[in-house]
Parts: structure tokens; C-alpha cells; sequence
């Protein structure tokens, strides 16, 4: 069997960062960053706008912080609604 050019993960790898109902490109996201490649589960079509949306209400940097604690955009979405930030 020839391998083709590309990177390869091992399959622990992806369970590990959750992504174990992996079967191809077409499950995931890729994003190529400065030092990292970030493999991620595609969201759906209502958690991309969500997460636009709550982009634009806060500041980057806080994004960022709740973005790295494992904070999703639709967990503040919710607690914003639930306390009437939108009211």
C-alpha cells in the first residue's frame, strides 16, 4: 500500500480531542495557524452565526479566554438571554 503525501494522525489522537465519529476530511475543520494546526468538529450552521454574533457583543480578548477554558459561544449565548442582555 503506497501512502499518500499529507499528515496522518493516529486514531487515539482524535478520540482524544474528541473527534472519535471521524471518518474524513468532510467532519472536520481545519484551521492552519501560526505554530498549529487546529482539527475541530464542523459546527452546524446556528452555532457558526451564534459564535459571529457573540464576537461582535465582546471584546476579543475575552473571547479568547472563554474560547481557551472550553467555554462554548452557545453557553454564553444562553446565559446572555437567560439574563437579559438582550432585553
Amino acid at each position: 500500500m503506497t501512502e499518500k503525501a499529507g499528515l496522518y494522525l493516529p486514531a487515539d489522537v482524535l478520540e482524544d480531542a474528541g473527534l472519535f465519529h471521524v471518518a474524513g476530511l468532510e467532519d472536520v475543520s481545519l484551521t492552519i495557524e501560526k505554530g498549529r494546526i487546529l482539527v475541530e468538529p464542523l459546527e452546524d450552521e446556528e452555532a457558526a452565526v451564534i459564535r459571529d454574533e457573540i464576537s461582535e457583543l465582546l471584546p476579543e480578548e475575552l473571547c479568547a479566554v472563554m474560547e481557551d477554558a472550553g467555554i462554548s459561544p452557545r453557553e454564553v449565548w444562553d446565559i446572555l438571554e437567560r439574563d437579559g442582555w438582550f432585553a
